[in-house]
């Protein structure tokens, strides 16, 4: 038979004219619960819900049994059901083959053509069978028979609603229910540090009790993540961009996992590259107008450059360098963004201008010159060559 399998609407237990049983398989997939949380199940309830179409006489007592093996979906033929995950020959006839021979929970024989809910109801076994899943990591397999209806009259058997069901709320369910366990772990995020900004650390203040190992991660959120410590509760994390992120703090120790989640709003840092590229142009991510080396002012000079020395994006801007002659050296001076991260600033020179003659050989280190203010007035020397000309220029370029 074909009803059992596939994308079916229906499932269908009992026992048709030509004596053919007809039984009900289900698979649960039980991963959401971990493995540690087997010995928390106190009660388990399999609900199904019957289709009165078609479904003649009275049904014999429903029992469930244990499937010993996964089905995968696909059609049934000859006697029973031969799913696609099954190889060989299978024996559906008798128990043992198949399903276990001992009963989980049952319902009794009821009127197959009443539309009804019915319940498989709790038991020891049924919660065992759930435990023992649990624990395991594997699906929940279940089959229904129904052996005195198989035993009995011919052409009597009733209809379920399947997973395929329109009516979502007419699909077989299973209700798990777990009690609390006061050695789980108990974790808290704390509350969200104030005014984050992008490339800076901002501190987390989160705690547990009870715990075995903890766990910092990002849940979701536009740049990258980097905790101090991402092991402790209370340490740092550095958000590389702006923007809304969740990070989730995640204790475990033998009885179960617990976690919590922070939502964090992260504020543009203007020290940041892409942060000041959302400030200076909001909205736009075209990069012909926003990117490193565009320059939307033609004022030439890229906006990377204009980052790094602190001069505006939206105005033309003439770079802040002036050279003089002191032999035996040539004085540079320029003003450079003393927040701007991320960005390398360099003096270098060259007597030919060639690709691979630039040098900062014979260069004195940087100082900074007073006033104590933003953009730093940096101050450096150049020796000067015997040759009668030397060119030198202001390399700006990001960090690796």
């Amino acid at each position: 038979m074909t009803w059992n399998s596939g994308q079916r609407d229906q499932l269908l237990v009992g026992k048709l004219t030509g004596g053919q049983a007809l039984r009900a398989v289900f698979s649960y997939d039980l991963s959401a619960l971990p493995p540690s949380s087997a010995g928390q199940i106190t009660s388990a309830l399999l609900e199904v819900w019957t289709l009165s179409t078609n479904s003649p006489g009275t049904v014999g007592q429903l029992q469930l049994r244990t499937l010993l093996g996964t089905p995968v979906e696909g059609s049934g033929t000859g006697d029973g059901a031969t799913w696609t995950s099954r190889t060989g020959t299978v024996n559906w006839s008798t128990a043992g083959g198949d399903f276990s021979p001992n009963s989980l929970s049952v319902i009794d024989g009821y009127l197959a053509a009443v539309d009804a809910q019915k319940s498989f109801p709790s038991t020891t076994a049924l919660v065992q069978a759930v435990k023992t899943a649990v624990a395991n990591g594997v699906p929940l397999d279940l089959a229904v028979v129904s052996p005195d209806t198989e035993a009995g009259t011919a052409n009597s058997y009733t209809r379920f609603h399947s997973d395929e069901a329109a009516d979502l709320a007419k699909r077989p369910r299973l209700t798990i229910t777990t009690g609390a366990n006061p050695n789980l772990p108990v974790v808290s995020t704390g509350d969200a540090p104030a005014n984050s900004l992008g490339a800076r650390p901002a501190a987390l203040a989160g705690s547990s009790t009870n715990s075995a190992s903890l766990l910092w991660s990002k849940v979701s959120g536009p740049g990258s993540v980097v905790f101090t410590s991402a092991s402790s509760a209370a340490t740092e994390v550095t958000f590389d961009r702006a923007g809304d992120y969740v990070l989730r703090l995640t204790t475990e120790n033998n009885s179960g996992k617990t976690s919590s989640d922070l939502a964090i709003t992260v504020t543009p840092n203007p020290a940041v590259f892409t942060d000041w590229q959302q400030l200076q142009w909001p909205g736009v991510t075209d990069p012909a107008t926003i990117g490193a080396q565009a320059d939307p002012d033609q004022d030439g000079l890229a906006n990377l450059a204009e980052f790094a020395l602190g001069l505006p994006p939206l105005a033309s801007s003439q770079p802040p360098l002036s050279i003089s002659v002191a032999p035996p050296s040539l004085v540079v001076t320029y003003a450079r963004s003393r927040h701007a991260t991320g960005v390398n600033t360099s003096v270098e020179w060259s007597d030919l201008l060639a690709a691979d003659s630039w040098s900062t050989s014979g260069i004195s280190a940087p100082a900074i010159l007073p006033p104590d203010t933003d953009p730093d007035r940096v101050f450096l020397q150049v020796t000067l060559p015997s040759a009668d000309r030397r060119f030198v220029r202001l390399k700006i370029s990001s960090q690796p």
